[in-house]
């Protein structure tokens, strides 16, 4: 049967705490199988199924400032997509709000024990009056009561932007501090500068700290990590971004330092076809005088839709096959996943995931198969509930006993609308634009601005080439923060960009639809 973790993590549908990785991972390894690594940490295609389940089942909004705030030391952590695999984790819980402006509130994971449904743990969130996560609060169940667990605790700027994450856990009797992140912006909406600080019983201890530089479009080009020694931060490790014309990348390059210079470490190269799509992952890692080859990623689409990701592993002379994941849709909506292992001369069935949805395209269920020599056998199915909101108020997971369907995992949430919080009061004192978000997005994405006073507002979007492609406001406006959800559905994947003109003031900012 899948492990219930694999099931949660995996197919990213309760993202509630990201994992964020704080230790140098072990990569003096030789060969190890593709299939046994699927998170690790890059962007690409490889997260698209995960990414298209979790917009359909949850619409799960994220800012990309929270996405990038924890950067992986070791690799790199492209936006949608953050680092699960680790042996020493530190908790980081995230903003989510649907796209009907509801924001999760509570979570309660239950488990069946033959009779009924027990608790296990509940997640609580608390939000400021811009629909921010100020609070998280993990407890555990007794038995009889919700037992404190954990706690993080995020600050904000006036730009909305995260200024610090701090997480406790509960002694028994008080929150006890155990990590501390502060951001540091300089102009942008993305971290300039992080420091990451660790509590000692006594004080905060420096441990890491890490410089952010992006290019004229927001990329980030490179991250210098420094570790504290003693009394100074020294170099540690230093990631290189590259990309091409489409604001694609095209390159990474992770580096070492050592006696005084950067050593070469890990590389890896992104091939891209006319519509963005990513067709191929190449990644290398320095054997001390030239690049070795490691693994061989290959991509194939039908339209802007992934249809095939094949994994390859270096086998000293050629690349070997290892593992083959296809897609199948109805459409925009994938349908079936099939994962194939290579049996030294054709494809073998290993695993299969069918997916369902609702008239209003929301997933409603996925059913999980294991090959057994000559048929595909149940394992497990996930059912989701969603209420008028199209939000996901239950997700319950069952395992086939061979005969019956037997209830194994339940998540109960509940939702509440961002007019049920009370506003912060703030004084606003100029025109802003805001980074939209989710960015990349598929299909739809939200879009904020801020008035300084009354007047005649245009929102409007164009296409690479300059053309207009919609307009999403054109009224008068009273001062203070709007919201605007764009829908792209009608349109390709590819470059926007969205144009705010509100009296003299004029800005344009980008995003990316990916399909």
């Amino acid at each position: 049967m899948k492990h219930i973790s694999t099931i949660l993590i995996g197919s990213l549908l309760f993202p509630l705490i990201l994992l964020s990785q704080n230790s140098t991972q072990d990569l003096n390894r030789s060969h190890y199988s593709k299939r046994d690594q699927k998170n690790r940490v890059h962007t690409s295609a490889l997260s698209k199924r995960a990414y298209e389940l979790n917009q359909k089942s949850m619409q799960f909004k994220t800012a990309k400032a929270q996405q990038e705030q924890y950067f992986n030391k070791m690799t790199a952590v492209f936006p949608g997509q953050e680092a699960l695999n680790s042996s020493e984790q530190r908790v980081s819980v995230n903003k989510i709000m649907l796209d009907e402006e509801m924001l999760l509130i509570e979570n309660i994971a239950q488990q069946w024990d033959g009779a009924g449904w027990v608790n296990l743990w509940k997640s609580s969130f608390t939000y400021n009056g811009n629909g921010n996560e100020t609070e998280g609060l993990g407890q555990s169940w007794d038995g009889a009561n919700w037992v404190n667990s954990w706690k993080a605790l995020s600050a904000y700027n006036e730009s909305g932007q995260q200024t610090e994450f701090l997480y406790q856990n509960w002694s028994g009797a008080e929150w006890i501090n155990m990590s501390r992140d502060s951001m540091v912006y300089d102009g942008t909406m993305y971290p300039a500068e992080v420091t990451s600080q660790n509590w000692n019983g006594l004080e905060w201890v420096n441990l890491q700290k890490t410089f952010n530089t992006y290019d004229g479009s927001d990329n980030r080009t490179e991250a210098l990590h420094q570790d504290w020694s003693f009394s100074n931060y020294v170099n540690a490790y230093k990631e290189t971004f590259t990309y091409d014309g489409n604001n694609n990348q095209t390159g990474y390059l992770g580096q070492y330092w050592e006696e005084g210079s950067w050593i070469n470490d890990w590389k890896d190269e992104f091939t891209f076809d006319g519509s963005n799509n990513m067709t191929n992952w190449l990644t290398q890692r320095w054997n001390g005088t030239t690049w070795g080859n490691l693994w061989n990623d290959i991509l194939i689409y039908n339209g802007n839709n992934l249809i095939s990701y094949t994994y390859q592993y270096w086998g000293g002379s050629s690349w070997l096959n290892d593992y083959k994941e296809t897609y199948l849709y109805d459409g925009s909506n994938l349908t079936e996943y099939t994962g194939q292992y290579w049996g030294s001369s054709v494809w073998l069935n290993d695993e299969k995931e069918s997916y369902t949805y609702d008239t209003s395209n929301q997933l409603t269920q996925w059913l999980y198969q294991l090959w057994n020599n000559s048929n595909w056998s149940d394992d497990s199915k996930g059912t989701y509930n969603i209420d008028e909101n199209n939000s996901q108020v239950e997700f319950i997971v069952q395992y086939w006993d061979g005969a019956n369907w037997i209830n194994d995992f339940r998540s109960v949430n509940k939702f509440a609308t961002t007019t049920d919080i009370k506003p912060e009061i703030q004084t606003i004192s100029e025109y802003h634009l805001a980074d939209n978000y989710p960015n990349p997005f598929n299909p739809s994405t939200t879009i904020e601005f801020t008035l300084p006073k009354s007047g005649n507002v245009e929102l409007k979007v164009f296409n690479i080439l300059g053309a207009e492609v919609a307009t999403l406001v054109s009224q008068n406006f009273n001062a203070g923060n709007h919201k605007f959800l764009f829908d792209a559905g009608n349109l390709a994947s590819g470059i926007y960009y969205y144009q705010l003109v509100a009296g003299n003031f004029m800005e344009v900012k980008k995003m990316v639809l990916v399909r």
